[in-house]
């Protein structure tokens, strides 16, 4: 570890400049809001995808030849449902923000 350390005017202003920046475009940032992606869905749907790239390994463990459609089937249904709910999120994000 080197000896650097950052001034205190200059953490402040860091600090403040970072801050502004959060509240730049009220919709960009995830201080008293919820128009981004939720952090714990998109985790949600990496596992849900993982289930369906190796059924058996990951999501369901009981997966049998005459089970796998049926669960396969779903769990689409479930990620397409997901993922549209978080990609809404994005454009509503920018829509409000003058990106469309």
């Amino acid at each position: 570890m080197s000896g650097f350390q950052l001034g205190e005017n200059d953490r402040r202003h860091i600090v403040s400049e970072l801050e502004n920046s959060y509240f730049a475009f009220d919709k960009l940032h995830h201080v008293d809001s919820a128009f981004l992606p939720s952090r714990r869905e998109i985790h949600e749907l990496v596992e849900m995808l993982f289930g369906l790239i190796y059924p058996g390994f990951f999501g369901r463990q009981d997966l049998t030849a005459a089970n796998v459609v049926q669960y396969l089937d779903h769990r689409i249904a479930d990620v397409a449902s997901q993922l549209h709910e978080q990609i809404v999120h994005c454009f509503d994000c920018r829509r409000d923000n003058g990106r469309e």
